[in-house]
């Protein structure tokens, strides 16, 4: 833990030209445990899309996840658990907060290339820039995950089926079926649901209730009349 905690600090004091890149990478290294949490319960949700059939009737109101099913053609989606067991040293401890960050970061480097006219390092629509959300660092550290999670999945996804997915793709997918399972469990709610949950539909804010705001008031609402109008 020392060692993983030492390493971040010092990516961070590389990447001290980006917004708040100190203060994640330091509270990457002292909340491991609880970025953890997080991640736990994403993978939990991940393995619930794995167990929906493609020719399940909800799907049709979750269009994101039921593109992501016919793209994967029977595959399961891998968790970041099998990601890191399948890929030594693609995920570290806290499950890759500190590379993600370094990617999220350079998701920040290429906006500020592009407005100076230099090269940028990925493509445009590729760039990774949650980094610029005004939330709290909690939030900030599993965006970084997340979006390096989508990234892993991305490069197996194309290995499993020859299909090189979009940005955001499994993000989205996942989201909808956040909702779905949110929604079909409001009497008795899933405590790994409504984490992924709150921090998906809650806004950002520098506060302990701030989230990543993914999924905005309005999507939430729409997403709630077309579940009552299905169910």
């Amino acid at each position: 833990m020392a060692q993983t905690s030492e390493s971040i600090r010092q990516i961070g004091t590389v990447f001290t030209g980006f917004p708040r890149a100190e203060e994640v990478t330091e509270y990457a290294a002292t909340h491991v445990e609880e970025i953890n949490r997080y991640l736990n319960a994403f993978d939990a949700m991940v393995r619930r899309f794995n167990a929906r059939s493609e020719r399940d009737a909800a799907l049709v109101i979750m269009p994101a996840a039921a593109k992501l099913k016919k793209i994967l053609h029977g595959n399961p989606l891998p968790t970041a658990e099998e990601l890191a067991s399948t890929r030594p040293g693609r995920f570290t401890s806290g499950r890759g907060i500190l590379e993600a960050y370094v990617h999220m970061a350079r998701g920040i480097a290429d906006a500020k290339l592009i407005e100076t006219h230099q090269e940028p390092l990925h493509e445009p629509q590729d760039r990774i820039l949650a980094g610029t959300l005004n939330t709290n660092s909690l939030a900030l550290a599993i965006a970084a995950a997340l979006h390096m999670e989508e990234r892993a999945d991305k490069q197996r996804i194309f290995e499993m089926t020859g299909y090189e997915i979009a940005k955001d793709d499994v993000l989205v997918a996942i989201e909808q079926e956040v909702l779905y399972d949110h929604f079909s469990n409001i009497k008795q709610p899933d405590p790994e649901v409504e984490l992924i949950f709150e921090l998906f539909t809650s806004a950002p804010s520098p506060d302990e209730h701030g989230g990543v705001g993914w999924v905005p008031p309005q999507s939430l609402a729409d997403f709630k009349q077309a579940y009552t109008d299905f169910s």
